[in-house]
């Protein structure tokens, strides 16, 4: 039926806007965790256990943004805002590695 399709578009745009929803926030999580990762690094006592700790917490949000952007990518290939967020994840996340 017309209604149908509609209902089925409504529900794919709902499970994108969750999907994404939580890839930016695994994202921006992610940032913030490399941000106190140096910060607490540049202290004149460097607190290994917290830096070890947020070590575990860096991984753990990466990981969960590489999961939400690859099923992103794998069902909205074409949406120029999940290829945008995906390269900029790669240049602020992944990059931080090599540098690292």
């Amino acid at each position: 039926s017309h209604g149908g399709i509609h209902g089925s578009d409504f529900m794919g745009y709902m499970e994108f806007k969750k999907m994404y929803t939580q890839a930016r926030k695994a994202h921006n999580a992610t940032l913030a965790l490399i941000r106190r990762f140096w910060k607490q690094l540049l202290e004149a006592e460097v607190d290994f256990t917290k830096l070890s700790s947020l070590s575990g917490r860096i991984a753990e949000q990466e990981k969960m943004a590489v999961e939400c952007y690859s099923k992103l990518l794998q069902k909205h290939s074409n949406s120029p805002r999940v290829i945008r967020d995906y390269a900029k994840f790669v240049e602020e996340v992944v990059h931080y590695h090599i540098l690292a």
